[in-house]
């Protein structure tokens, strides 16, 4: 999975988007990849705990583990109290 960042640290400049990581994946289910998913962003500076003060999107290419509105990824972040939309 690739993730990428965007994000504004400078008003001047505006929104930037940077490439983050390549997380391989072992395991395609939701809870594994938020779970993939949230180690990558703790590895890198972003914990759970910061995620949930702070505006965060989530884009996908709509596959249903990523959407499903019962066990989609999306869903689980719901449930994880983070503020995604």
């Amino acid at each position: 999975m690739v993730v990428y960042l965007r994000a504004t640290f400078d008003e001047r400049i505006g929104t930037v988007t940077f490439f983050l990581d390549i997380i391989e994946l072992s395991s395609t289910t939701a809870e594994g990849i938020e779970t993939a998913l949230l180690d990558s962003l703790a590895r890198h500076g972003l914990p759970v705990d910061y995620l949930r003060n702070h505006r965060v999107g989530l884009g996908t290419d709509g596959a249903s583990v990523m959407m499903g509105c019962k066990s989609g990824l999306h869903f689980f972040a719901f449930l994880s109290s983070l503020s995604v939309f």
